[in-house]
């Protein structure tokens, strides 16, 4: 399964920076795009960084 690890910044007109907002988890890509697109209006103030999360499957050994 794959999992999205978005970081939002939003742009500060004060000090004219991108400020860190939210960190968002998505448990699939439908979920990611769904939110991307929800967003899109407001794409002008936020930046987000996309990351794909890797999850260590191991079983232990008994």
């Amino acid at each position: 399964m794959t999992e999205w690890l978005v970081v939002r910044y939003r742009f500060n007109e004060n000090t004219l920076l991108w400020e860190y907002d939210s960190t968002m988890v998505f448990g699939s890509d439908e979920l990611l795009l769904k939110y991307l697109r929800e967003q899109s209006h407001t794409a002008n103030r936020y930046r987000h960084e996309i990351t794909r999360l890797l999850r260590s499957t191991q079983v232990e050994d008994s």
